[in-house]
């Protein structure tokens, strides 16, 4: 029934690796073959890790007591007070319906039959105050209360006490990025938990660690190359008039914190990219399912039915990874996962692309704007066609279905490959034309094709300094005809191709 069994069982053995043996190359191999790996060391030697855990601490109380004091000290009491953290209620109980519906969602409504179907899930929103209360009150636990896909990057920029009151308020809703200043953050003896407090809540269980102190970057969130080549967090980290993203932020680097028998349904990730997890205190148990067996999903979890996750036997394509304290593991493009907190946990995640995933990532963006203007075509003749009215509402309909719409893909395609020939002299020359190559596939088949072209709407300039030899393309304040955008975007290609000639050798 099930085709090449023998052959995904060999896929899904997944290898844990120390971090001393996790060269570059190894890891590009990983990416590039699409295959989930765990390195398990890694997020113990965080100083993030030093900073909000107690080492061996399994129900993380006084984890939470250090965490806690990190959000709400050294004189940021009143601000924490304010913080609105994203909560799902989600109990581990196998019996409940679970399906594949929502697979690239971080937002959902409400649902009555508080079924645990990923994007399905009851979400609330709470002070982190009182989130911390529930937990220690055993509450979160019955209730399964889940906190999830808490924009940390953004959030502790706020707390950092750059700005004023009214202010964080409204960041922490509308969104703040900046990865340096989050590690200035994170480097607790700077703005963090007051060391004085640190020592007495380390004391008091009777682990010898000490305060944490202000580091480098690197040594916060230190995931070896090529996971820091991330292509989707920077570009919403550039400036708009830059990236020539839309007037919104986002980031895609989350915190969760949830205590036993929490979970996340099955789902693959949002745009189909990758995504690392790594658990700073407690145990995940993970169920990793290969992209090939979506028809056996399909088969046995299909929308709307019953069928408890529970009662399927997984066994013959599917993979249990338990996840401790300390490690950090990749789940490739693509595969379906669904994650269980054996104990109470403190995780951050982030998801993210490069050009190991790039065709992947592509086949995705595809695949969405063809069913949102295969939805919406009986409705074209409503629109204005001399405004490009249908295709206007399409893109319209694409972001917020998809999180990304064509014109901002490539606005991300083309920000990279602006930011890759601006980095000349600091970038493997090989590694730089491979990423050229491969965002120049793309943008090729973008341009060849009608159905995507035509859905392009660039409205911003880019104010790009000259690379040696090669002018800036300025984007026409408004594309307002298709042959517009095909000779804005002819332009660029034949740029790129001649930057890609250059790195040759």
């Amino acid at each position: 029934r099930i085709h090449g069994v023998s052959e995904l069982k060999i896929i899904l053995m997944i290898p844990r690796i120390e971090s001393a043996s996790a060269s570059p190359a190894l890891l590009r191999h990983f990416l590039d073959s699409n295959a989930p790996f765990l390195i398990t060391d890694l997020a113990s030697r965080w100083e993030a890790t030093r900073a909000w855990v107690v080492p061996g601490e399994e129900e993380n109380f006084q984890t939470l007591d250090l965490f806690e004091n990190f959000i709400c000290g050294h004189n940021r009491g009143e601000l924490a007070e304010e913080t609105l953290v994203p909560v799902v209620e989600c109990p581990g109980d196998d019996d409940k319906h679970e399906n594949v519906e929502g697979h690239h969602s971080h937002t959902s409504n409400s649902c009555q039959d508080k079924s645990n179907s990923y994007g399905t899930e009851l979400r609330t929103e709470m002070h982190f105050t009182e989130y911390a209360r529930l937990w220690r009150t055993g509450e979160a636990e019955a209730r399964g209360l889940y906190l999830k896909d808490w924009h940390i990057v953004k959030v502790l920029k706020g707390l950092d006490g750059k700005h004023d009151k009214q202010d964080v308020r409204e960041e922490v809703k509308a969104g703040i990025k900046d990865g340096d200043e989050l590690c200035d953050v994170l480097a607790t003896g700077k703005q963090g938990v007051q060391e004085e407090r640190h020592e007495e809540l380390v004391g008091a269980c009777g682990a010898e660690v000490s305060p944490a102190r202000p580091t480098a970057p690197s040594a916060l969130f230190s995931v070896p190359f090529p996971l820091t080549d991330d292509w989707l967090n920077a570009w919403w980290d550039a400036p708009a008039s830059e990236a020539g993203h839309p007037a919104r932020e986002d980031d895609y680097r989350f915190l969760y914190l949830g205590p036993a028998g929490t979970q996340t349904g099955l789902h693959y990730d949002v745009l189909c990219s990758y995504s690392w997890s790594a658990n700073l205190a407690g145990t995940k148990e993970w169920t990793l399912i290969h992209p090939d067996q979506k028809g056996f999903l399909a088969e046995n979890l299909p929308l709307q039915s019953t069928v408890p996750f529970g009662s399927v036997d997984w066994s013959d394509v599917a993979v249990r990874v338990r996840q401790g304290p300390g490690e950090m593991i990749f789940v490739p493009s693509g595969w379906f996962h669904r994650v269980r907190n054996v104990t109470g946990c403190l995780s951050i995640n982030h998801n993210w692309f490069n050009r190991s995933c790039l065709d992947r990532v592509w086949t995705f963006v595809k695949e969405e704007a063809s069913a949102v203007q295969e939805r919406l075509y009986d409705l074209r003749e409503t629109f204005d066609a001399s405004l490009c009215g249908w295709e206007r509402q399409c893109e319209v309909v694409m972001r917020a279905n998809s999180s990304i719409n064509l014109t901002e893909w490539v606005d991300l395609l083309l920000w990279k490959a602006r930011d890759l020939r601006l980095r000349q002299k600091d970038t493997v020359a090989p590694d730089a034309r491979l990423d050229l190559l491969a965002i120049l596939k793309v943008l090729r088949e973008v341009q060849r094709s009608e159905r995507y072209v035509n859905f392009l709407f660039p409205s911003r300039n880019h104010e790009e300094p000259s690379v040696e030899n090669l002018r800036p393309l300025p984007l026409p304040l408004q594309a307002n005809s298709t042959s517009q955008t095909e000779e804005w975007l002819a332009a660029e290609i034949q740029q790129l191709e001649k930057c890609a000639e250059r790195l040759v050798g």
